[in-house]
């Protein structure tokens, strides 16, 4: 139990720059006059002759070779297909864990990686974690969040779908708006608060609410919804998917055995100085935020309203 790394020990695997440039060399060559060669290499998935690269190199080491710019459009397709499995593996595994933890005894779970959305769809996104966490907060509040969720197993399923390109440049505009911290906090006060304090919060709420959670690098939402005398909690964690629960206690329990699951990658983090206490900043979700940062209300509700395909949902 307990021991969670800190804001100020907490370091990225990969700088800015690096990204930047693997994002450049994978656009270009995608797109360029070198795609069908990027194809090539990305169907054949052959890691044999990229220096440095094996079948036991991380996502890590893909962006830093893949930032080569000596490298061939097939060699960087190559590195691209096996980003996209590690990616895929990564968030099915750690969902698996997340349900797992929740399920059936706390709660109920809908998997939904966001790393598994990005590989699926073919996006070099180090995170959409803002603009989900915003997005869920407010198609939950006009009892939308299924619909929501069901747009982006279909994005995922069908990526060449006009209707999931768009669905795609939506949020990833959102990100670009809402991902900065200060543009993510929206101008609200946070309180920095234990998870166990944040629980009580919305167990003693007598009204319908949701707040964003800012954990070192990362964000979450969670809520609840009155509707007379019942309450349903809400968690949302983009790394992993939307849990439900029946009450506060059913909520912190779920909670205490996840945020303590030292095999759940990526794992959480504290904006507190004692690594022995899961602290995080949360501050009220209400719909400020989108005049705050320019943000169109009819870009937001397109996302849970307008629906990208018909037929039977996808396993992720």
């Amino acid at each position: 139990m307990g021991k969670w790394a800190t804001a100020t020990g907490s370091t990225k695997t990969i700088d800015d720059d690096t990204f930047k440039r693997w994002t450049s060399s994978v656009a270009r060559h995608r797109t360029g006059p070198g795609a069908s060669a990027f194809e090539a290499g990305y169907n054949a998935g052959n890691l044999r002759g990229i220096k440095g690269i094996s079948k036991s190199s991380t996502i890590a080491d893909l962006i830093i070779r893949g930032s080569d710019k000596s490298l061939t459009a097939e060699q960087v397709g190559s590195l691209v297909r096996r980003y996209d499995d590690l990616a895929y593996e990564l968030g099915r595994v750690g969902s698996a864990r997340f349900i797992d933890n929740l399920e059936p005894r706390f709660g109920t779970v809908t998997p939904l990686p966001q790393v598994v959305y990005f590989s699926l769809t073919k996006q070099l996104s180090d995170g959409q974690c803002a603009a989900l966490s915003r997005v869920m907060a407010t198609a939950v509040e006009h009892g939308k969040e299924l619909e929501l969720m069901r747009n982006m197993y279909r994005a995922a399923a069908f990526p060449k779908d006009p209707a999931s390109i768009r669905f795609m440049e939506k949020l990833k505009t959102l990100q670009k708006q809402v991902g900065g911290q200060t543009s993510f906090h929206a101008g609200k006060t946070y309180r920095q608060v234990t998870y166990q304090n944040m629980v009580k919060e919305l167990g003693d709420a007598t009204v319908s609410k949701s707040i964003m959670i800012d954990s070192p690098g990362h964000a979450m939402a969670a809520g609840v919804k009155v509707n007379g005398g019942e309450k349903v909690f809400y968690f949302y964690d983009p790394n992993f998917g939307f849990a439900t629960f029946s009450s506060a206690n059913a909520m912190e329990a779920g909670l205490t055995k996840v945020f303590n699951d030292k095999k759940l990658v990526p794992s959480y983090k504290t904006h507190g100085t004692d690594p022995n206490s899961l602290e995080f900043r949360v501050f009220d979700h209400d719909d400020a935020w989108q005049q705050r940062n320019s943000v169109f209300r009819a870009d937001i509700e397109a996302l849970y309203n307008t629906p990208i395909a018909t037929g039977p949902l996808p396993p992720l």
